[in-house]
């Protein structure tokens, strides 16, 4: 393929985009999509690391709010209570 592998990160993705990503990129590109609550996170570096090294294309989500706080209470509760 001509071309290098791409990575956007957006929290506001179209259909439009990912037309654009296919006709501009045909290495293979990934869209990473942030919740606009969340930001991007240092973990989401290390996601998107993984889906780069196995040259993944298309939409991927970054976690949501909701995930976040899943994601916290289930840390405190292990900090609390260990396994």
């Amino acid at each position: 393929m001509i071309g290098r592998y791409f990575v956007w990160i957006d929290d506001d993705v179209t259909t439009a985009d990912s037309d654009y990503l296919a006709r501009r990129h045909p290495a293979g590109s990934l869209i990473y999509r942030i919740d606009p609550a969340v930001g991007l996170l240092p973990g989401d570096f290390a996601v998107i690391a993984e889906l780069a090294a196995d040259n993944r294309t298309g939409l991927v989500n970054g976690p949501t709010v909701a995930e976040m706080m899943a994601a916290r209470k289930a840390a405190a509760i292990q900090a609390l209570f260990g396994d």
